[in-house]
């Protein structure tokens, strides 16, 4: 999922490359759903045809689908150093030249920070649809909806937990514990018969 915001905050103004990277607006972009919330969230995945479909799948930071997703091929590690950076070094990319939505898409498209994804999970209802193999997300506040589908998460070069677990990122850098500094991402994680969390996970992943 990726969301188009009524304006475009946080993150760092003292570099043009953040928060705000203009990108014209693409011909397969989403359709921005209302729910009531202070952004609008896309009706689809980047890469997805409809709501069901997984999309692609990106590491953390990165704006382009690859084969293996792996350490060795994640853009920010540094493997003679064993070392990894956040880009420009700020803690939240939504909106950047390093957020896959806003470069794929466009236009006001970006990723949701961590913070929207929590507004997300406290004003909505979350139901399981196992036919579909995800959640179907009502608003408490008026009723629109939106679909998340379990699109699993790719580490190397092959797809794990379709259909029973979805995990998106945030454009949010991890900075509570200093031994995953850099190295961890937030994320939404979604699972049958678990309420929707966020959590960090290594960037690497896709």
């Amino acid at each position: 999922y990726n969301e188009a915001p009524t304006s475009n905050t946080g993150g760092s103004t003292t570099t043009p490359t953040l928060p705000n990277e203009s990108v014209p607006l693409s011909s397969s972009a989403g359709k921005a759903i209302d729910l009531g919330l202070s952004v609008k969230w896309a009706d689809r995945n980047v890469g997805a045809s409809s709501d069901s479909e997984s999309g692609s799948y990106y590491a953390c930071g990165e704006t382009s689908t690859k084969d293996s997703y792996t350490l060795a091929t994640y853009t920010f590690y540094d493997s003679n150093t064993n070392t990894f950076t956040t880009p420009e070094g700020y803690d939240e990319i939504s909106g950047s030249k390093y957020d896959a939505a806003r470069m794929t898409w466009g236009g006001t498209w970006r990723m949701p920070t961590s913070d929207e994804i929590a507004e997300l999970i406290n004003n909505c209802t979350w139901v399981w649809d196992d036919n579909r193999g995800g959640y179907l997300v009502t608003s408490n506040i008026n009723k629109n909806t939106i679909f998340l589908p379990s699109t699993g998460f790719m580490n190397d070069n092959t797809a794990y937990n379709v259909g029973m677990a979805g995990e998106y990122w945030s454009g949010t850098n991890y900075t509570r514990e200093p031994m995953y500094l850099d190295k961890h991402g937030y994320r939404l994680v979604i699972q049958n018969q678990t309420d929707p969390y966020v959590m960090d996970s290594n960037k690497e992943i896709g």
